[in-house]
C-alpha cells in the first residue's frame, strides 16, 4: 500500500490520502524442456538361423501375430529348415552309440569271465597249498621213519629189506612233495596272470563305458542341432519383414525375421543432468 502520511505527534490525526494500490500473489512457473526420444516395443528380437541348411518353408510374413511358448506348448512355428547333412550325421552317431554299447557289453562279459577265472585259480592255489602241507608232513614222517629204521638196521633189529622199503616210501613222499611244490608254483603264476587279466578287463570296461558316454553325448549334441531346424516364436508379438524365402540357403546367424511385442511400449529419451531433480 503506497500513500502519503499527513499526521504528526502534535497535530490531530487525519485520514490517509491513497494515491495507488498494488496486490502481490504467488504462482507456480512451469518450464518445458523438449528432448528427442524414441518409442520401443516391450520385447524385440532378431530371429536368426542357428544351423546351416535350406529354408523349407516360411509360415509368417510382415505383421503376422504369433504366440510364444505357454507351459508345455512351444511357440508358433515361424520357419523350417532342411539339413540332410545333420540327419546323416545323427544316424552315424546313433550307430556309434550302438557299437560302443556292444563293446561295453563285451568288455563286461570279459570282466565277469576274468572274475570267474580268478576265483577258479584262487581255489586251485588253495588246493595246491593244502596238498603241499600234506605232502610235506608225509615226507617228514617217512624221513623220520627211515632214520629210525636205519638205527635198527645197525643194531640188527630189522633186516635190510625192511630198510629199503622204508627208504623207497621216503623217496616217494619226497617226489610227491616236489610235485606239490611245482603245482603251487604253477598256481601262483596262474594267479598273477589272472590278476593281470582282471585288471585289464576292468580297464577295458572303464574305457568302453567312457566311449559309450562320449557317443551318447555326440548323439545328444547333433539332436540339439536338429531341433534348431525349426524356428519358433520366443514370445507373443508381430513379425517384421521376412528376410528369406523357401529354397534360400542359410548359415548360422542369417536373419530370418524380427519379432516385436508392441502391446506395451517403452519411451527411451535422455534428460539433462541439471533437470534430474525435477523429473517425476
Amino acid at each position: 500500500l503506497l500513500g502519503k502520511a499527513l499526521s504528526s505527534s502534535t497535530q490531530p490525526v487525519v485520514p490517509y490520502t491513497v494515491d495507488s494500490m498494488a496486490i502481490f500473489a504467488t504462482a507456480t512457473i512451469s518450464k518445458m524442456v523438449e528432448e528427442p526420444g524414441r518409442i520401443l516395443a516391450r520385447e524385440e528380437s532378431v530371429l536368426q538361423a542357428r544351423v546351416a541348411g535350406q529354408i523349407a518353408e516360411v509360415l509368417v510374413d510382415i505383421g503376422s501375430f504369433v504366440k510364444g511358448p505357454a507351459g508345455k506348448e512351444p511357440g508358433s512355428l515361424l520357419a523350417r529348415l532342411e539339413a540332410p547333412e545333420l540327419v546323416a550325421e545323427h544316424a552315424q552317431k546313433q550307430s556309434e552309440v550302438r557299437l560302443a554299447e556292444a563293446e561295453l557289453e563285451q568288455s563286461r562279459k570279459a570282466l565277469a569271465s576274468g572274475k570267474a577265472n580268478l576265483a577258479a585259480v584262487a581255489a586251485m592255489a588253495r588246493e595246491a597249498n593244502t596238498a603241499l602241507k600234506r605232502t610235506e608232513s608225509n615226507m617228514e614222517r617217512w624221513r623220520a621213519e627211515n632214520k629210525r629204521i636205519a638205527t635198527l638196521v645197525r643194531d640188527r633189529v630189522v633186516d635190510q629189506q625192511t630198510s629199503d622199503e622204508i627208504t623207497n616210501q621216503m623217496r616217494a613222499a619226497e617226489a610227491q612233495h616236489d610235485e606239490a611244490l611245482a603245482k603251487v608254483d604253477t598256481a601262483t603264476r596262474a594267479r598273477e596272470k589272472a590278476d593281470a587279466e582282471l585288471a585289464h578287463a576292468e580297464g577295458a570296461v572303464l574305457a568302453a563305458s567312457a566311449k559309450w558316454d562320449v557317443a551318447k553325448a555326440a548323439v545328444a549334441r547333433v539332436g540339439t542341432l536338429l531341433d534348431f531346424r525349426t524356428i519358433r516364436a520366443p514370445f507373443d508379438g508381430r513379425t517384421g519383414l521376412r528376410r528369406v524365402s523357401p529354397g534360400s540357403l542359410v548359415t548360422p546367424g542369417t536373419v530370418i525375421t524380427t519379432l516385436d511385442d508392441t502391446r506395451t511400449l517403452r519411451l527411451d529419451f535422455t534428460v539433462p543432468e541439471s533437470l534430474l531433480g525435477a523429473v517425476r
